[in-house]
């Protein structure tokens, strides 16, 4: 599957050698792996063709529950993030939980606002799902505060909800949730609330 943004391409992951170095240089990060539940630190290129693998593997199943895609920079054609759904086994509720990363090299530039307005497009009006879930570790106030941004509402406080594979810390997490109803709503205005602020000269 590919969806594309104005500076993005939302892709299947490849099991090739580039994808693999991509992912292999924006995981191999110990500040990225800690808010990341699953994700080893160091990241090995071995890492990375397990996760290749299980990408591969998930993408032929029919129907399709979990959706792992990579952040395709269209000016480099390198991956720097990726983005997650994972579709609720219970087909009747709709439901779905995002989870995304991010290469530490490219934040603060709007990408991952960018991508996820489409992943959430994607999800509601293509997949036809009712609800979104994600979490955040409490003290990620970057991410936290991008899911509010996408109109995400806080539902609650999980303490010492999990400890991280990387490093063996404890992390008390948010809980979001946004539905589809809600999305409609606010889907207009979600470009004008990622747009870059114009720069003020004197």
């Amino acid at each position: 599957m590919i969806l594309e943004t104005p500076r993005l391409l939302l892709r299947d992951f490849t099991n090739n050698r580039r994808d693999m170095n991509d992912l292999v240089t924006n995981l191999n990060n110990e500040g990225i792996a800690d808010n990341l539940s699953d994700v080893p630190y160091p990241y090995t290129p071995e890492s990375a063709k397990k996760f290749l693998r299980e990408c591969a593997r998930e993408s032929k199943e029919y129907p399709r529950r979990f959706y792992n895609v990579g952040m395709e920079l269209k000016e480099t054609g390198r991956i720097i993030g990726c983005l997650e759904l994972a579709i609720d086994e219970h087909e009747q509720d709709k439901a779905a939980g995002v989870s995304f990363w991010q290469g530490p090299g490219y934040c603060g530039k709007g990408y991952m606002g960018e991508a996820l307005q489409k992943w959430f497009k994607f999800a509601y009006d293509d997949l036809n799902l009712r609800r979104l879930e994600a979490v955040a570790d409490i003290n990620n106030v970057k991410s936290r505060k991008l899911l509010t941004q996408l109109g995400m509402r806080e539902e609650g406080i999980s303490l010492e909800n999990y400890v991280s594979i990387s490093n063996g810390q404890m992390h008390d997490i948010a809980y979001y949730a946004l539905l589809k109803r809600e999305y409609k709503e606010i889907e207009a205005s979600l470009p004008g609330r990622f747009a870059p602020k114009p720069k003020i000269t004197i």
